[in-house]
């Protein structure tokens, strides 16, 4: 009898040791896959590229040819007609963006933030429509992809201080600059979770472009939809070996309480067949911002392709919400100094 006893608890150990070490190997799993950096000789914006290596799938996937034609020319033309500018991050990393001014002085400036394992290339037809619509552009290439240092990918938490170095960059090399922040996908959540740090009085405006409600529920919709795994105890694991690592816990990096702290006017544009940050969350964001708001649903449009599944609808909106806060902060300023 004794012997069944501590055979039976042998195998309670077993298995029991077999699941934590399963959980912490799961967890690290996590952590390495999401918060690796991108290597410069894949990032197309790092002079290391390396083209042969470099895989487009994830940036010209659900579009037409004539899309990422469009895409590849305008990233061409940015190449060729920006400055390379650097900036020092407030952890000490050298950042890099591309600075598009125009030669006839314009105050209106848009920082255009991409998402994740992303770059410039991802951001070119908005860079160019911007920048084509009046704006001066800086287009950062975010920490740990590639073109700026990084050691991980934070996905936005320390990031949304770097959006405070570029605007202190902006407001050195132009005092009379007004400022919108531009994000899509992980920039998105960047850029929202920059709005929420009491920043300088003339950055006016916002366009999050698919961003998602918290680190924490991201990592919990790609731990269901791609591995088909609980949630918990993965991702609390993985939180706790990332502040272990890196010196921060998912929970840190939450986009929606930053909105709800926020009095920067955002528009937030979301489609409807998006999965990987899914539908849902756009709602939620949009109810739980305080601030001014607008709304843009796309239907059909998959994650980061609403701009590609209806470009009129999307530019129409986007120019017309941007031009009512720079023109209105135009007029403002007028009258002041009257």
């Amino acid at each position: 009898m004794k012997n069944k006893k501590y055979i039976v608890k042998a195998i309670i150990a077993f298995v029991f040791t077999v699941f934590v070490i399963g959980i912490f190997a799961g967890a690290s799993f996590l952590l390495n896959f999401a918060l690796n950096p991108v290597s410069p000789e894949k990032s197309p914006d790092s002079p290391k590229f390396i083209q042969a290596d470099y895989d487009y799938t994830a940036t010209f996937a659900n579009m037409s040819e004539e899309t990422a034609v469009q895409i590849r020319e305008s990233y061409d033309w940015i190449k060729n007609n920006a400055e390379v500018i650097s900036i020092y991050s407030h952890d000490g990393l050298a950042l890099n963006a591309f600075k598009l001014v125009h030669k006839e002085p314009v105050h209106n400036y848009m920082i255009v933030m991409h998402g994740y394992k992303a770059n410039v290339l991802s951001m070119a037809l908005y860079v160019k429509h911007l920048y084509d619509a009046g704006y001066n552009v800086i287009a950062p290439g975010q920490r740990g992809h590639g073109w700026s240092e990084g050691n991980y990918i934070d996905m936005g938490i320390n990031a949304r201080y770097d959006v405070t170095g570029w605007i202190l960059y902006v407001n050195h090399l132009d005092p009379e600059a007004k400022i919108g922040l531009y994000g899509v996908s992980m920039g998105a959540a960047t850029i929202m979770m920059a709005t929420g740090l009491d920043l300088a009085d003339n950055v006016i405006v916002a366009v999050e472009d698919c961003g998602y409600t918290s680190v924490n529920n991201i990592f919990k919709n790609v731990i269901h939809s791609d591995f088909h795994l609980p949630a918990f105890p993965l991702v609390n694991t993985a939180s706790l070996m990332c502040k272990l690592k890196y010196g921060f816990f998912f929970g840190e990096g939450n986009p929606k309480k930053a909105v709800a702290n926020s009095k920067i006017p955002t528009l937030f544009i979301h489609g409807t067949k998006d999965t990987f940050v899914p539908f849902k969350m756009h709602g939620q964001l949009y109810k739980a911002a305080s601030c001014p708001k607008e709304a843009l649903v796309v239907d059909g449009a998959v994650h980061s392709r609403s701009l590609h599944t209806n470009t009129e609808l999307y530019w129409s909106t986007v120019d017309k919400f941007l031009d009512g806060y720079f023109n209105s902060a135009s007029i403002q300023e007028e009258a002041s100094s009257k």
